[in-house]
């Protein structure tokens, strides 16, 4: 009973950690796509889609912007494109400061972007998704498929490490 509290408090701040993480991420990132051009939410996570390879919500990205817009480093304009109302975003001189201020982080925000993008496209979410369900379900494994998922994971984890090993 023990051990299983534990293991979920670690998963707990293990996603909780990835949360963090990815928030930091697609702050960078949503500056970076406003250091460019004013644009509106829209086109924000159809760049923020092709930078990272995979779509954020919309449910993610307009929380970002709104906090963005209250802290004074994003001004949102609304305008009008034919007779639809929509706003647009952005960076104000604050906003250029703090971009200019972080540029290093911006980078390597835009770095893990593609390396994030170029995971997907090979397959690191099937593989992430899958690893999660198997770690959220490994007590109710027989022994038998313990053993051929080991050795699975053993054989293409060796694959690979051979792989890699060239570019190290």
């Amino acid at each position: 009973m023990i051990s299983n509290v534990s293991t979920d408090i670690s998963a707990e701040k293990l996603a909780e950690a990835r949360r963090h993480i990815m928030k930091r991420l697609l702050r960078l990132l949503i500056l970076k796509v406003l250091s460019t051009k004013e644009v509106h939410g829209y086109a924000i996570i159809k760049e923020l889609e092709r930078m990272l390879g995979y779509r954020v919500s919309s449910g993610v990205v307009y929380p970002h912007l709104k906090k963005l817009v209250k802290e004074g480093i994003v001004d949102v304009v609304e305008v009008y494109r034919g007779s639809k109302k929509i706003k647009v975003y952005k960076l104000t001189d604050k906003g250029r400061q703090y971009i200019e201020s972080r540029e290093k982080e911006i980078e390597e925000a835009c770095s893990i972007a593609r390396k994030l993008r170029k995971f997907f496209n090979i397959g690191g979410r099937e593989l992430v998704n899958v690893l999660k369900r198997l770690f959220e379900n490994i007590d109710k494994l027989s022994e038998d498929d313990l053993a051929k998922i080991r050795d699975i994971l053993r054989e293409t984890s060796r694959e690979i490490e051979r792989i890699v090993g060239k570019y190290v």
